[in-house]
C-alpha cells in the first residue's frame, strides 16, 4: 500500500509538472506572439516613416526654387552654359550666397544628365568667376575643361562677395566669420544636389575642390 501510495503521488506529481510545463510553454508562445506583433508593428511604422522621409528628401528639389532670388544663364562655348543663382540662406537681405553651374546642355535650358559632379569653393579676394572662370567666363577655364568631359561643375560665391560695393555700414557683419562661410557652403551644396535631382541627374555626393581659405572652410564643414 505504501509503495502504491508513493507511486500514485509520484504520478500525480508528474502530472502536475507536465501541466505546469505545458502552461509555461503556452505562456511563452503567447508572449512570443505578442512580441512579434508588437515588433512587426514597430517595424512597419519604421518602414512607413523611412518611406515618408525618403519621399520628403526626394521632394526637396521643389523647395530649391523657393530659395532662388536671381537666376541667369549664358553660353560659354559650344553647348556649355553657365547658370548663376543667388539664393536666400536666411531672413535678411545679407543672408544670401551665389551658386554657379557650368554644364553641357542637351537641349536649350536642359542640362545634360551627369553622374559626375564637382563643387568648387574659392578663397579670399575673388568670387567664383574671378577664381575659376578667369574673371571673364573664359572658354579655356577649368570649369569648361571639366564640362567638356561630361562633369557637372558647381561653385559658390560666399556671402561676403555679395555685399554691395557702396556699403558703408558693416555692423551687420560683426558676427560673420568662419562658421558663417561653413554654413554658406553647406547650403550651397544642398542646393546643388537639389537642382541636380530636379534636372534629372542623381543627387549623390559632389566632389568638393577648394583652395586657399576655401580649403579651411571645406575642412570645417567636413568636421
Amino acid at each position: 500500500m505504501k509503495g502504491q501510495t508513493h507511486q500514485r503521488k509520484t504520478k500525480q506529481g508528474a502530472t502536475y509538472e507536465n501541466q505546469t510545463t505545458g502552461n509555461e510553454i503556452r505562456n511563452r508562445r503567447e508572449n512570443r506572439k505578442k512580441y512579434m506583433n508588437r515588433h512587426t508593428h514597430n517595424n512597419l511604422a519604421a518602414f512607413v516613416t523611412a518611406t515618408l522621409v525618403g519621399a520628403v528628401l526626394l521632394g526637396r528639389p521643389v523647395l530649391a526654387s523657393e530659395r532662388i532670388e536671381q537666376v541667369a544663364r549664358h553660353r560659354l562655348v559650344d553647348n556649355i552654359y553657365e547658370y548663376s543663382y543667388v539664393i536666400s540662406t536666411g531672413n535678411d537681405a545679407y543672408h544670401r550666397v551665389g551658386v554657379h553651374r557650368v554644364v553641357q546642355e542637351q537641349r536649350p535650358r536642359q542640362p545634360r544628365h551627369s553622374d559626375q559632379a564637382i563643387f568648387l569653393a574659392h578663397g579670399d579676394f575673388w568670387n567664383f568667376n574671378g577664381a575659376f572662370l578667369r574673371g571673364t567666363s573664359s572658354p579655356d577655364s577649368l570649369p569648361v575643361f571639366l564640362a567638356r568631359r561630361g562633369v557637372d561643375v558647381w561653385g559658390i560665391d560666399f556671402g561676403w562677395t555679395l555685399v554691395p560695393a557702396d556699403t558703408t555700414d558693416f555692423t551687420f557683419m560683426r558676427h560673420w566669420g568662419l562658421q558663417r562661410d561653413i554654413d554658406d557652403l553647406e547650403q550651397a551644396l544642398s542646393f546643388a544636389r537639389s537642382v541636380r535631382t530636379q534636372t534629372g541627374s542623381p543627387g549623390n555626393r559632389l566632389i568638393l575642390l577648394a583652395w586657399s581659405r576655401g580649403g579651411w572652410i571645406g575642412y570645417g564643414l567636413l568636421n
